[in-house]
């Protein structure tokens, strides 16, 4: 997943960075990562299954467990 690809997924969901960190499990920081360099294949199928809302995001969700 390119970093245009990435910064267009989070314009088109509406999310913050903090909401696309929760959603994706991973640190604020590496959103920021994603918004300038990009990401892996998984990253794109991770992003894909939000945006169809094959993911349930709950806040509950225990990422860093």
């Amino acid at each position: 997943m390119t970093a245009d690809e990435f910064r267009r997924w989070q314009d088109a969901i509406g999310f913050s960075a903090s909401e696309a960190a929760a959603a994706l499990c991973v640190h604020a920081n590496t959103i920021s990562r994603y918004r300038e360099k990009g990401g892996s294949y998984i990253l794109s199928l991770a992003c894909r299954a939000i945006y169809h809302r094959l993911h349930q995001i709950s806040p509950d969700y225990p990422c860093f467990e």
